[in-house]
């Protein structure tokens, strides 16, 4: 049997920058949600996995760093930068699913992808 859990699935940009050298003088982010209750599995590391990404998402403190690095390199792009990411606060436990059911629905989710 699988575990299916629910969460957000959120994006992390940049609304306001400013630089004092390499160091950080301002920060305004943003976080909206940009999938609200998407499916997630534990792999048997007990990772959690995005069913519709097929893998694992950063969170909140992974995507701050990966944005906030790349937008001191380029500054010039911070409209166009956002990472996903998930909070594990918001994780909600689902329900159970037999492992042949599970492989049914996780080739669906790779088909809507490739659709995509």
């Amino acid at each position: 049997m699988k575990r299916l859990f629910t969460g957000n699935i959120r994006s992390f940009s940049i609304t306001n920058l400013q630089l004092d050298g390499k160091n950080v003088k301002k920060l305004e982010y943003a976080t909206p949600i940009v999938q609200k209750d998407a499916l997630f599995y534990k792999n048997m590391f007990d990772v959690m996995i995005s069913l519709d990404h097929d893998n694992k998402l950063p969170d909140f403190a992974e995507a701050y760093d990966v944005i906030l690095q790349i937008a001191k390199k380029h500054p010039d792009m911070i409209n166009k930068l956002d990472c996903l990411y998930t909070d594990d606060d918001e994780f909600k436990f689902y329900g159970k699913i037999p492992n042949k059911e599970f492989k049914t629905l996780k080739k669906a989710f790779r088909n809507k992808q490739k659709a995509d």
